[in-house]
């Protein structure tokens, strides 16, 4: 099959979940035989560093929110995730590839895509998929509810009913639409009763996270994300301040932040225990030397990729219901959801006590996640939705 995907942001290096879930899709339809061709858009000055296999055209636009942006998104009547992703530059590429490689079908990654692609492949004659990363209007109306900001939360609010309206025309026009979770999938007919909608989850290539485990002790508890994401960096400063201080003092263990951007406020704070490690170029190595990893979290939609990453590295993972929410694994898969601190702090100190049981979890975990989340069982049922686009 020859396809164009069409991508918000440049994938690589593949740092946080957003870009794995871009890169691994397109590099594994290549490794199925299927010709690619992405399309995205890229910061000015962007140093490519993909994979020559792979055929990228970058079109050069900054899609940051901007204060303009923001004050301008007050005079429209289109979200402000939409319209700052909608740009005839992007069309006329997306168009230009699909002619180029007389491609089958074109893929739209993320709700934001979705217009520009829609126009290019009606004007090309070409079916057109979304793919739907998260139900994008449910991040923003979790966002609105779980602010304390009035303002702020009729903004948000605004945003979310206007998103919801493009988001349900979007998925109701997509020849397929691919949503990532089950439980994505029954928002999207919800929006759109209508439409043609199949689940394809994320994944992970195990063989990239199973390493040796060599836990420390002290044991460490690690948070491996991307804190650009205002919802991650909200998720940790909730962590630190009403859990993580008890099972420092009940376990002596360590709490260590990885990841990209970390909030500075960190830095400030001064509790015992935090360690911050930034950005890591190998986070499988780092994982072997941690004991439980957490994913605290009460905004968002979609699958947490770094989940599925640290269960594939032999790690259980204690994470809130938002966190883990699309993930069909349990507690006996060594996934275990909580919403309150008491309850985190617990199963954290029971875990960070007993070596024995989080080694028995861990390799469950990376059994489980083979079976159920690899990218190529992914890129298979991708293959046969993709194919219902021509069907009729």
């Amino acid at each position: 099959m020859r396809i164009v995907q069409v991508m918000p942001q440049y994938p690589f290096p593949m740092t946080d979940g957003g870009k794995v879930g871009l890169g691994n899709i397109a590099l594994e339809l290549i490794a199925q035989g299927h010709a690619v061709q992405v399309v995205c858009y890229a910061p000015a000055g962007t140093i490519p560093v993909h994979p020559a296999e792979l055929n990228i055209r970058m079109v050069y636009h900054s899609t940051k929110n901007t204060p303009w942006r923001i004050a301008t998104s007050l005079l429209r009547t289109r979200a402000l995730y939409m319209w700052k992703h909608d740009r005839a530059a992007m069309q006329q590429a997306v168009e230009h590839a699909i002619i180029d490689g007389d491609a089958d079908v074109v893929i739209a990654d993320h709700t934001c895509m979705a217009p520009v692609v829609q126009r290019a492949a009606r004007a090309t004659k070409r079916p057109w998929a979304l793919r739907l990363h998260n139900i994008e209007w449910m991040i923003w109306q979790r966002y609105a509810e779980a602010t304390t900001n009035s303002v702020k939360r009729w903004f948000v609010s605004r945003q979310a009913r206007l998103l919801r309206q493009e988001e349900a025309h979007m998925i109701a026009a997509a020849n397929v639409a691919l949503a990532i979770t089950p439980v994505d999938a029954e928002r999207a007919r919800e929006l759109a009763p209508t439409a043609n909608v199949h689940v394809v989850p994320a994944g992970v290539h195990l063989q990239q996270w199973k390493r040796t485990r060599s836990p420390l002790h002290p044991p460490q508890v690690i948070m491996a994300s991307n804190y650009s994401w205002v919802h991650n960096a909200d998720g940790l400063r909730w962590f630190v301040e009403h859990v993580w201080p008890q099972v420092h003092h009940e376990t002596g263990s360590s709490l260590h932040v990885v990841g990209t951007n970390v909030p500075t406020w960190l830095a400030e704070v001064h509790i015992q225990g935090v360690v911050t490690d930034g950005f890591v170029p190998d986070l499988a190595e780092r994982y072997r030397h941690a004991s439980v990893s957490i994913a605290p979290l009460f905004v968002g939609s979609g699958m947490r990729i770094k989940i599925l990453e640290a269960m594939a590295a032999g790690l259980p993972v204690v994470s809130t219901t938002v966190g883990a929410e699309g993930i069909e694994l349990f507690e006996h898969d060594g996934l275990f959801r909580a919403d309150d601190a008491r309850t985190i702090t617990l199963k954290l100190v029971e875990l960070l006590k007993d070596a024995d049981l989080c080694d028995r979890l861990g390799a469950v975990a990376q059994r489980r996640v083979d079976e159920q989340y690899s990218w190529t069982t992914a890129v298979r049922g991708m293959i046969r939705a993709l194919e219902t686009c021509n069907e009729g």
